[in-house]
């Protein structure tokens, strides 16, 4: 299925759901909810590659989707499929609409620099999910890890090209306040 691109992952089998071969998936990001029947998919573990699934249903559910694969007929089968990952090469991911909409993927291991000083904060290494907004864990040389909002108030800038992100000093006890 993959085109050469890099395969990137748009979510995660969870457990079937009935007995004629549906199950839930929780999505890792929008991709996964701009698909339907028809539509194919990659599905792998840890310890293997399981192939290219087509999806022959799709329904949402409060937390997660319902999803029906073709050739997934009974509860067994779907069990078959509980763990694994499913992904979509890069290149057929949706296009963001919005300016400042981002993939995880792509603040993933951006360099966090403070504005106006410049000083080097870390790497963006993970990025947790928020009520009010999201947070950038930033893990520094020396292991010490630094929560950012991911907020306009508090990213200055965010160079996709450079991979590089600036933020505020005066969040940080930096700066003129």
């Amino acid at each position: 299925m993959s085109d050469g691109a890099q395969d990137v992952v748009i979510g995660q089998v969870g457990r079937p759901h009935g007995v004629h071969g549906e199950l839930r998936v929780f999505a890792t990001g929008p991709s996964l909810g701009t698909l339907g029947p028809g539509d194919s998919v990659g599905a792998r573990r840890t310890d293997a590659v399981i192939g290219t699934l087509v999806l022959s249903a799709v329904r949402e559910m409060s937390d997660s989707l319902l999803v029906r694969f073709a050739g997934v007929e009974s509860r067994e089968q779907a069990a078959g499929l509980v763990g694994a990952v499913l992904t979509l090469p890069e290149s057929q991911l949706p296009v963001l609409s919005e300016h400042d909409e981002f993939y995880v993927r792509e603040l993933l291991g951006c360099e966090v620099r403070l504005m106006p000083s410049g000083r080097g904060l870390g790497m963006v290494t993970r990025v947790h999910e928020g009520a009010a907004n999201d947070s950038l864990e930033v893990t520094a040389a020396d292991g010490g890890v630094t929560l950012v909002p991911f907020t306009h108030d508090a990213v200055v800038a965010f160079d996709r090209v450079r991979r590089t992100m600036h933020v505020r000093d005066d969040l940080f006890g930096g700066g003129d306040a």
